[in-house]
């Protein structure tokens, strides 16, 4: 920090006019001395919306200006004057806690909340010069907290510097009752979501919108620009427009990274946290829910899939290639990942991080949950390798890793007290992922759901592999997962009390390229582009397959396309969910048949009744695909059935842009795509006539009448109502209605008793 930017900080830091920040405008500071001094804190109420008081489940923030003394430690730990400084980004140099206690009619107080200030920056955008630029606030230190409850409430600040509480202050603040549903959480029966306050479900219904992309391809390890902010709330705005409200953030070394160019300094991002507040309250207007998702294993891969943001450009790492004169604490003594995972000073670090987030956003209801690793098994040596004909074990670093996930974890939700869900994703294992490497990493109290990845695969070679297909690959990883299943035992059967959400999966580098011959042409860009219909199918088989959420599909979502997608395909599954009611009705039992447990029945039943298909006419009981959640005492269920026969191999002479793609003509130099070894394949979709497909559901009440309600999947509309009856074991014989590709290849479907109706 130069002398200018010194002499600037200081000035920032002392005024006492009010700030110029485009979306809070602090209120004079109210201020109740408790101790004997009061020289180190002054405390300003920040409200949004230019309101005189504050709502249950929105923000409250006060911001926090210390004395000139401290004022300047902070500045010298900006210059890197090792002498009497202080990081206002490490809890051991400065802790202010906020204690929240609830006043009741008879005068006592009761804890409620408790959060940490944390550091802050204003700036301002410029988007004609993409970049941030900085403006000034009195209080450089932030609290943000919600409650759920109306009435009076007395906030106390604490003070403590290098371990000796300094001071502490105390203001009472009136907070009104809101019309906010609450935060999402865990439903009664564990696999799906509701709102805290009214308690009513909540599912998820949208797509990755991940981050700010990169300036460029060489420069990703530079934090983004407002231009580039600007494209990730306008793809949110058109999200909340087609009726989504779930999406996914992920921190990478452009966005939201707040620790990478210097150990323990964020000051570098401060400009994009600012930006990201921004971002938050969008969410919150629009009613989107995100995961955010803290770090991501890119950072730990010697590797680098991404130029200059991994491993040996990490802070973390002693030998990292992008030392920079930035303030920074010691170095730790670490070179090799897994001491990422394993050395307690790093941890240490980490805590801290983990610490500045939730104190930041952890007030925020638009936070449906934390992720703390976006695909940690993809960070080096976590899976075993092979080298000489030889199997390299890597369980130690496994060890490590779910290690590190429980200690963290377990800081998050008792030492932070943060309420929010928790988890952490993964993107593989072996058998195609069916079984993880390391099934203990979500076997902890306190992460609430299982993150899972899955995308298509298609190998450059005739046959190739078999694709992760919704009928065979997938289910069986919602299947396995949601129960416990693991090498096919059920070996983890606290899995049944954790939601699990497929939260990223898609067809995104399904298609291989090689640079620079492929510079030119985007075949997995244009393939998705074309295949639109399969981000509807994808979308219905998470819903229906029983995940918590329905989408969070990889590709695409700044573009005008997928935003026309969204339109097209969100309303009509919206419209269907809205008489699903999880907590009322229980979906959730493990239910058997022919000695396979399974929680959403999958039709064709087996894997030799799929494959029997593959390469053969169908016929009436494998023309059909379909997904059935059945309520645990029988009388009711809904699910989805797709025309397996419209598929995008079966497409390729009827859609130019696949046939291009696979049979490498003009624009593309070579094949791109191939025919895979599942193929569901007569060459082109055939049509389904009235009752010419059927499939059957099991464990339903015997004997019983039920009424079947089909949906079309795009308007939501009721199509036609059926009438059913059970055998004697329990099965129904469901027929479909007419599927003409041209028209609907698909349908949704309700059924229950008509003895008790729909629930």
């Amino acid at each position: 920090m130069n002398q200018f930017k010194l002499i600037l900080f200081m000035f920032c830091a002392t005024i006492t006019n009010e700030s110029s920040a485009q979306y809070y405008t602090p209120i004079k500071p109210s201020i109740v001395r408790l101790a004997d001094s009061s020289e180190h804190m002054t405390i300003g109420l920040f409200l949004e919306d230019r309101a005189e008081e504050g709502k249950t489940f929105e923000k409250i923030e006060y911001g926090i200006k210390l004395s000139n003394d401290l004022t300047w430690k902070m500045a010298n730990f900006f210059m890197n004057n090792e002498k009497d400084h202080i990081n206002p980004f490490n809890r051991h140099d400065i802790d202010i806690t906020v204690e929240i206690f609830q006043i009741q009619l008879d005068e006592t107080i009761i804890k409620v909340e408790e959060r940490d200030a944390f550091y802050y920056e204003e700036y301002k955008r410029n988007l004609q010069r993409n970049r941030w630029e900085t403006d000034t606030t009195s209080f450089p230190f932030r609290v943000r907290f919600a409650v759920e409850e109306e009435g009076a409430y007395r906030i106390i600040f604490t003070l403590n510097v290098k371990g000796r509480d300094l001071e502490e202050f105390a203001t009472d603040l009136y907070i009104s009752d809101s019309s906010n549903p609450g935060y999402i959480e865990l439903g009664k029966n564990k696999k799906h979501m509701r709102f805290s306050k009214t308690k009513d479900c909540f599912l998820g219904v949208g797509q990755q919108v991940p981050w700010a992309t990169w300036i460029s391809w060489f420069e990703a390890d530079k934090p983004s620009g407002p231009v580039l902010y600007d494209e990730v709330e306008n793809s949110l705005n058109a999200l909340a427009d087609a009726q989504g409200n779930y999406t996914r953030i992920l921190a990478v070394p452009w966005f939201m990274q707040l620790e990478w160019e210097a150990l323990g300094n964020y000051q570098p991002r401060m400009a994009q946290a600012w930006g990201f507040d921004r971002m938050d309250e969008l969410c919150r207007e629009k009613k989107i829910y995100y995961i955010y998702s803290m770090i991501h294993s890119q950072i730990l891969k010697i590797h680098d899939d991404v130029p200059n943001t991994g491993w040996l450009f990490n802070c973390y790492n002693d030998n990292d290639r992008t030392i920079e004169p930035i303030a920074h604490e010691e170095r730790i003594g670490i070179t090799d990942p897994i001491e990422y995972f394993s050395n307690a000073t790093a941890i240490d670090h980490q805590k801290n991080y983990f610490r500045y987030i939730v104190s930041r956003w952890g007030f925020s209801t638009a936070v449906a949950g934390w992720q703390l690793m976006n695909e940690i098994d993809l960070v080096s040596h976590y899976a075993n390798e092979e080298r000489n004909g030889k199997e390299i074990d890597n369980s130690k670093m496994r060890n490590a890793v779910t290690n590190w996930v429980h200690e963290h974890i377990e800081y998050i939700a008792e030492d932070l007290k943060d309420s929010h869900m928790r988890s952490v994703s993964l993107v593989g294992g072996k058998r195609w992922g069916a079984d993880l490497w390391d099934p203990e990493i979500w076997n902890h109290d306190s992460i609430d759901y299982i993150g899972f990845h899955t995308y298509a695969h298609e190998q450059d070679t005739e046959g190739g592999n078999v694709r992760s297909r919704n009928i065979k690959i997938r289910y069986s990883h919602i299947n396995n997962l949601n129960i416990g299943i693991q090498n096919g035992e059920i070996s983890m059967p606290s899995y049944q009390n954790k939601m699990f959400i497929m939260d990223e999966c898609g067809h995104h580098v399904a298609i291989k390229v090689q640079w620079p011959e492929d510079k030119d042409i985007r075949p997995t860009v244009d393939f998705n582009n074309c295949a639109d219909f399969m981000f509807k199918q994808d979308t219905w088989f998470l819903f229906a397959a029983g995940t918590g959420s329905a989408g969070l599909d990889w590709w695409n979502s700044e573009q005008e396309k997928r935003m026309a997608d969204w339109k097209r395909y969100l309303p009509g599954i919206q419209a269907f969910v809205k008489d699903i009611d999880f907590e009322n009705v229980d979906y959730t039992s493990i239910k058997n048949y022919k000695d396979e447990p399974y929680i959403v029945q999958r039709w064709p039943f087996t894997n030799k009744q799929i494959d029997r298909s593959n390469d053969r006419h169908y016929k009436k009981k494998d023309i059909l695909e379909s997904y059935i959640q059945l309520s645990s005492d029988g009388l009711q269920g809904f699910g989805w059935m797709l025309n397996r026969s419209f598929n995008w191999y079966n497409l390729i002479d009827s859609l130019p842009c696949l046939s291009a793609m696979y049979h490498g003509t003009d624009p593309y130099h070579k094949k791109y795509l191939y025919k895979p070894r599942d193929s569901d394949g007569e060459g082109k979709p055939v049509d389904v006539g009235k009752n010419k497909g059927m499939i059957k559901i099991y464990n339903v009440a015997p004997k019983s009448s039920y009424q079947v309600d089909f949906f079309d999947t795009e308007s939501g509309k009721l199509i036609e109502s059926v009438k059913v009856k059970s055998n004697n074991r329990g099965m129904i014989k469901l027929y479909s209605p007419e599927m003409k590709v041209s028209e609907r290849y698909d349908v949704a479907f309700k059924f229950y008793s008509e003895e008790t109706g729909w629930r």
